[in-house]
């Protein structure tokens, strides 16, 4: 476990299992040949120490023994150690902990349960400090979810633990319930604002999360104490890009790669660097060695997606490879690593056409360890929308209002490509997708984020102006006359918050064919929060849920909204260009079917689309899948 002074356990390498050697020959060799004559005698030491209550000695002498043994399994035939040491029968703590090491190591799952309910019944008033060693033990024999519920435990238990909290974050973030994990973080940073450990993986949660920003500042504040900590300027590097921030990320590329010019890590910048600038054959000349020498799942994941952008005819290769690095690979991952791994893997059977390979990849990733999702708040939410009252929510600003622009609707529904076209104006900023406004919600409303159209229209003007300012105040370096879009797709519930501080706003609804649109999502590895994606028929319920909530504020909005269809945009491309263009009150520009070349950074996982020019093949893609998405249809 780390302590305060330590650095991440997932910033750089997620924890390994320290799983006991499993061997393939017999203990005695061949059937019927006479055991070791060493092993013997020490099998029978071992019996003796368990008859004499010597604990501690037996369970080394056991270590031992199955670090030698040629066939594991023999040897645990010959030698049950869980049925020689009966937990009940043990009153020292450190033999009990070891005893439930132990026992997970083989399997011997109700043993170590008992060893573990005999060590609580030891520790009285030390419970969370034995819930903590517990959780420690599960999750290093990749018991993850016992190791999670012992934690969790320990924590309730003790709040003001450092080294408790920090393990809450790390055995949520291995499940990639990133926003549980940042929250046990940011809890533990206020008692203790220099825990390295949990500043580099609160940076980790916040750049998965969608918010590199916040990931780079916590990031600078590591190495502004250490100049030299690799682990942050790795993921500093990576942030940066993601962020937009490319010519600084290559900056300190050159100066990490001149430090350690042959490290994997700086090998692995480099390639990340390459996928992300649309040099995918340069990331897999790069990483195609190291993936075959390491195998560490991030560089495993950018390797695939760098992979896909190949030729068709290079891409066997690539999967068969990846495929085989997966079945050897697959218990060492956290759940978060193995989802991307295999979502990747599916991407590259789409990509060689084999469609039903590739779902059930798909399944497969949506299936490990997915974040519940509930359905009711949603619910909750559409009938508080629909009873928001527009007139009496209305403010108007006192100063300049900033010429703004919301693109909202489902995500894959074609908000990067928007964007990508629209800021080929030098009048528009592309801010990307700021959660800005969802925060604001949340203010509103705090603990009940259904409740935000009633608390809106209760707030007093001066409110809602210092509301409006504070989101205003994230754009104060970009000049006056120049348009923002914020193109956050879940703002569609937050339509009435939007049109309330910024009534002179534009909104674009963006939309797709229903089932492409869910089909994209259903397939996609996203950052941020996205629980109703992992089941089809959560994602149908949420895409329902989302037509309804824009049906209703096109109609209290009065023209504000403006309805574009992806479907449009490919297929009569200048006609409905011109008709973004005047409805934002800008000038269309001469090249933007040009917007590949874009020098607008895209900050989302749609990096690799808007590359490209305007194609078809994405239309009409849920056909190919057809036979598998009847979930999508399911009742609420």
């Amino acid at each position: 476990m780390k302590n305060d002074n330590d650095q991440s356990a997932l910033a750089s390498a997620h924890p390994r299992r320290a799983m006991l050697p499993r061997r393939q020959a017999l203990i005695g060799g061949p059937a019927g040949a006479m055991p070791d004559p060493l092993m013997a005698k020490k099998l029978e030491d071992l019996r003796e120490a368990a008859r004499n209550r010597e604990y501690r000695a037996a369970l080394a002498a056991f270590r031992e023994l199955i670090d030698r043994a040629p066939d594991r399994r023999a040897l645990l035939d010959a030698c049950d150690i869980t049925r020689m040491i009966r937990p009940d029968g043990v009153c020292d703590q450190d033999v009990l902990c070891e005893l439930i090491d132990v026992s997970l190591s083989v399997d011997a799952d109700a043993a170590a349960e008992a060893a573990a309910r005999r060590l609580l019944s030891l520790r009285h008033g030390d419970l969370d400090s034995a819930y903590y060693d517990i959780a420690k033990l599960y999750f290093s024999r990749g018991r993850h979810r016992e190791a999670l519920m012992a934690i969790v435990e320990a924590h309730r238990i003790n709040q003001r633990s450092n080294e408790i909290t920090f393990f809450l974050g790390v055995t949520y973030q291995h499940f990639g319930l990133l926003g549980a994990a940042a929250r046990a973080y940011e809890e533990l940073l206020e008692r203790n604002p220099a825990h390295t450990g949990a500043l580099l993986n609160l940076a980790v949660c916040h750049n998965g999360l969608g918010d590199p920003e916040r990931a780079v500042a916590l990031l600078e504040r590591v190495l502004a104490h250490d100049a030299n900590n690799e682990v942050a300027v790795t993921n500093l590097i990576m942030c940066l890009a993601a962020s937009g921030a490319t010519a600084r990320a290559h900056s300190l590329l050159s100066d990490f790669e001149t430090r350690a010019p042959y490290a994997s890590d700086a090998v692995f910048l480099r390639a990340f660097l390459h996928e992300r600038g649309g040099r995918p054959r340069a990331a897999v000349d790069l990483l195609a060695p190291v993936v075959a020498a390491t195998g560490r799942p991030q560089h495993v994941v950018v390797y695939g997606r760098a992979a896909k952008q190949l030729a068709s005819e290079d891409v066997g290769r690539h999967l068969t490879a990846l495929q085989a690095w997966k079945a050897k690979m697959t218990t060492k991952m956290s759940a978060s690593e193995l989802r991307a791994v295999t979502f990747v893997l599916g991407d590259l059977h789409e990509r060689m056409g084999e469609y039903d390979a590739a779902f059930q990849c798909y399944r497969e990733a949506n299936s490990i360890a997915p974040p519940s999702f509930a359905r009711q708040p949603m619910r909750q939410l559409l009938n508080a929308v629909r009873s928001f009252d527009a007139d009496a929510a209305k403010v108007t600003l006192d100063s300049p209002a900033r010429r703004l622009v919301f693109v909202v609707g489902m995500p894959r529904s074609g908000t990067s490509l928007l964007e990508q076209i629209v800021t080929m104006s030098a009048d528009v900023y592309g801010a990307g997708e700021r959660p800005t406004i969802g925060r604001i919600a949340r203010q509103i409303s705090p603990g009940d984020i259904g409740a935000y159209p009633f608390a809106l229209q209760r707030l007093s003007c001066e409110e809602k102006l210092a509301y409006a300012n504070s989101y205003l105040e994230q754009f104060r370096r970009i000049a006056p006359h120049r348009c923002v879009m914020d193109k956050m797709p879940s703002n569609f519930q937050f339509v009435g918050l939007i049109a309330t501080l910024f009534p002179g706003a534009k909104i674009i609804h963006m939309r797709r064919d229903w089932m492409d649109t869910c089909l994209s999502c259903y397939c996609h590895e996203f950052s941020g929060r996205h629980p109703y994606k992992y089941r089809l028929a959560d994602l149908g319920f949420y895409y329902r849920i989302q037509e309804e909530m824009m049906r209703h504020w096109k109609g209290v909005c009065n023209g504000r909204i403006l309805e574009v269809r992806y479907e449009d945009l490919v297929l009569r491309f200048e006609d409905t260009v011109s008709e973004i263009f005047e409805f934002i009150e800008v000038e269309t520009p001469t090249n933007c079917r040009d917007f590949q070349a874009n020098n607008n950074q895209c900050l989302t996982s749609s990096y690799f689309e808007v590359r490209r020019p305007i194609y078809t093949t994405s239309m009409g893609r849920w056909r190919k899948y057809a036979r598998y998405l009847s979930e999508l249809d399911s009742a609420d």
